[in-house]
């Protein structure tokens, strides 16, 4: 009724788990996106925009590798060198493996190898932003500790899900995020203080849009490898009749700066005394989830859609997206 979505040229062109933003909600897109940037950026976080391809070796310092029961979640493999050179013919260019068996998932990857590259698309902002990081030695008393805010696509492979969230825009393998990610000194209870400070954001960031949410403190055997405490933000969504995960925030102590030889020392001039950093991240906006949310938070009796007053400004003036007149 919206006309905010095309799924039908977004499989013909991508594949499955793809779509088009279109009208309302391509705005909605670019204004969620900007307004928990500037939200972010107020609160002290430092926005980039990093690169969406990693190399191997920082996805896998991050942690971001699959256990033997779990299906990956990352798109492997390599990509060209170039992405603006021309491609060889189809009929040589792709190379056809076979099924990884993940979890009783089966994920067939096409992948193009050329020139020892070994980029992967990254599955969230916080891989590029930890690699930025890689062999470094931060002064603690100047630098740390250190906000950031990165807007980006994540790409994920959603290998093994199934049920009512592969329908619509719940579970998608190309989406926009905003994440946030900081750096602590090597000390528990600042790590511990950072984790607070970036839940406390999540939580103000979901109570401006007026949504119905809940925060959950994750039991350890809901953790991934590399967390040490998580918290998960779901919003009640009507249409999957349950809550649906938002947002989550994480603190990794060292478990990233280990891997990624990220360390601190208090002085410039200091010798020896190196400890490891503390990584923490959360994301502060991801997009499909936040605009079921809203859709179905501010549905009106008409179908129309009142846009949350926080949005607004960055909607070139629209206050409600109105069905489309037939």
């Amino acid at each position: 009724m919206l006309d905010l979505f095309d799924f039908e040229s977004g499989g013909k062109v991508s594949g499955q788990k793809f779509l088009y933003f279109k009208n309302g909600a391509a705005l909605l897109e670019l204004a969620l996106i900007q307004w928990a940037t500037h939200q972010a950026v107020k609160r002290g976080f430092q926005p980039f925009i990093p690169p969406d391809l990693v190399r191997a070796p920082v996805v896998a310092g991050c942690g971001f590798a699959p256990r033997d029961d779990e299906a990956t979640q990352r798109f492997g493999g390599f990509v060209e060198d170039s992405l603006c050179a021309e491609l060889p013919p189809p009929a040589t260019r792709p190379v056809e493996r076979p099924p990884l068996q993940t979890g009783g998932a089966s994920l067939l990857l096409r992948i193009y190898e050329v020139s020892d590259s070994d980029l992967c698309l990254a599955g969230t902002a916080e891989i590029p932003m930890a690699g930025m990081f890689l062999n470094e030695t931060l002064i603690a008393s100047k630098e740390l500790p250190k906000r950031l805010v990165a807007f980006s696509h994540a790409f994920r492979t959603e290998a093994g899900s199934s049920g009512s969230e592969n329908r619509g825009i719940y579970r998608l393998h190309q989406f926009s995020k905003v994440e946030l990610f900081a750096v602590t000194r090597s000390e528990v209870e600042e790590s511990n203080k950072m984790l607070e400070e970036i839940r406390a954001l999540e939580e103000e960031l979901f109570t401006e849009l007026g949504l119905c949410f809940r925060v959950l403190d994750m039991p350890t055997e809901e953790l991934g490898a590399p967390a040490y405490r998580k918290y998960d933000m779901e919003a009640w969504m009507p249409g999957l009749e349950k809550w649906g995960e938002i947002s989550s925030c994480s603190s990794c102590t060292d478990f990233q700066a280990r891997r990624l030889n990220i360390r601190h020392k208090e002085e410039y001039n200091q010798k020896g005394n190196l400890q490891f950093a503390h990584t923490l991240n959360g994301t502060a906006c991801a997009v499909p989830r936040m605009i079921i949310s809203i859709l179905e938070t501010f549905q009106n009796e008409d179908g129309s859609v009142s846009i949350p007053e926080v949005l607004q400004p960055y909607m070139m003036g629209m206050k409600v997206l109105e069905p489309k007149a037939h």
